[in-house]
């Protein structure tokens, strides 16, 4: 099973959404931080002690404290890439309506948090069965 790296500034929506990953068997590792640096050092963390060898799941917000979600999603994956993962997936979730049509988000997938639980894990779910079919 994949491992979920969700990353968000409201730690009790964060706690929500990793409690439902965690009953379909997803190892989940949230994070939530208050400042870019530890947003980054958190998520390198993370990664360096994961195994490449099985997929990892990047789920992180879009608005977070200092950073943009995509910046963090980039960092995250160069690191990944570096480390030698073979099956990196990453998304980005947002309240926005229009995150969809944001320039920079053109080749990322994207999921609004309105949509529910049950469809912000079904994200996850696809994007893990991505990662496992690498």
């Amino acid at each position: 099973m994949a491992k979920v790296v969700l990353i968000e500034d409201d730690c009790r929506l964060l706690d929500v959404i990793a409690g439902r990953l965690r009953k379909k068997d997803f190892a989940v590792e949230p994070i939530c931080a208050e400042t870019p640096e530890d947003f980054l050092t958190e998520v390198a963390q993370v990664i360096y002690q994961h195994n490449p060898k099985r997929t990892i799941v990047l789920l992180s917000d879009y608005h977070l404290p200092g950073i943009k979600g995509i910046e963090l999603i980039r960092y995250a994956r160069d690191v990944a890439i570096y480390l030698g993962f073979e099956a990196i997936r990453y998304g980005i979730m947002s309240s926005g309506r229009d995150i969809h049509l944001l320039p920079e988000l053109a080749a990322i997938p994207t999921i609004r948090k309105d949509e529910g639980l049950k469809s912000i894990v079904g994200f996850v779910e696809n994007l893990a069965a991505q990662g496992a079919a690498h």
